[in-house]
């Protein structure tokens, strides 16, 4: 009674199996994908929301740095900062001025005490928004 309390907007709880089933074997567009991995990360389902992502990024012939930002903003939220920093590595590649990876990437350096790091890199970002100017 409680679960289909919860769930009514989705009619009975077979209903519900079912949508979950199609999500599953769906093949997601980028904006879907995007607001999937939202809804994930606003309920703190890291992991979930790093699976959706990468089975886009493997899915996609195409180099995404959003994807790889978002990836690495899911393991930073779960202070896993060495392979968040490797994700925003890979962002900073394919986009150079990506500034929210650059600002990420300086604070796993504060965070590891590489205060040298994270001031080049705050350096790097307040040029690279002179010339966006």
């Amino acid at each position: 009674m409680i679960y289909r309390r919860r769930h009514a907007r989705y009619g009975s709880s077979c209903d519900l199996i079912r949508f979950k089933k199609k999500l599953a074997h769906q093949n997601l567009n980028h904006n879907e994908t995007l607001f999937l991995a939202n809804i994930y990360a606003s309920k703190k389902l890291w992991f979930l929301c790093i699976k959706e992502l990468e089975k886009k990024l493997i899915l996609s012939s195409e180099n995404s740095a959003e994807y790889d930002y978002r990836i690495g903003s899911c393991y930073f939220n779960m202070e896993l900062y060495y392979i968040a920093k490797h994700y925003y590595l890979k962002t900073i590649n394919i986009i150079p001025s990506y500034i929210l990876a650059l600002n990420k990437l300086a604070k796993i350096h504060e965070i590891h005490n590489e205060y040298d790091r994270a001031k080049d890199i705050q350096k790097r970002i307040s040029t690279d928004k002179i010339k966006n100017k």
